[in-house]
């Protein structure tokens, strides 16, 4: 709507291209990490990395080809009804919410009950991409956008901008 009308063409064949080949151009692999503080008093008090939100900065033609995928592929990427966390329009308040229904209902019936907590804040980190259940043409491209990425860290509170590259 606001771009020239060849636009749209070339982006189309680009990401045809994409999903026959079944790989993803490096240049989509690469992303800033910019650290932006949680804290609202952050002036006030030394701040530690748990102070800190992580912002990745991908390219635009990153971004249009992944809302692309989901919408090609999104049939096939569906998630549980117990799953709250990486949902639109769910949190953490929807989970403890539930959870609380079923305590008060197993308290009502008499029942007893039994709870663990994991932790699970690093686990995204660990998954192993070739376990993922995804069929076909979209588990291809899942495992080569996530492959050898490159990612900046940009540090701009430091004495010196400066700027780790990391890759994996």
């Amino acid at each position: 709507m606001f771009s020239h009308p060849v636009l749209p063409v070339i982006l189309s064949k680009l990401f045809n291209v994409i999903f026959q080949c079944q790989h993803v151009p490096a240049g989509f692999k690469y992303s800033y990490i910019v650290p932006v503080p949680k804290a609202k008093d952050c002036r006030n008090k030394a701040m530690t990395c748990n102070d800190f939100r992580a912002i990745a900065i991908s390219p635009i033609l990153c971004k249009v080809f992944e809302y692309c995928f989901l919408d090609k592929f999104s049939n096939m990427l569906k998630t549980s009804d117990t799953q709250f966390g990486f949902k639109k329009g769910l949190s953490c308040n929807h989970a403890i919410y539930s959870l609380l229904r079923i305590i008060e209902r197993s308290v009502q019936n008499g029942s007893t009950i039994n709870l663990c907590a994991i932790d699970l804040s690093k686990a995204f980190d660990k998954i192993n991409l070739h376990a993922l259940f995804i069929p076909g043409a979209a588990a291809a491209i899942v495992r080569s956008r996530a492959c050898a990425r490159t990612i900046c860290i940009v540090c701009a509170a430091c004495a010196w901008p400066c700027l780790l590259v990391c890759r994996f």
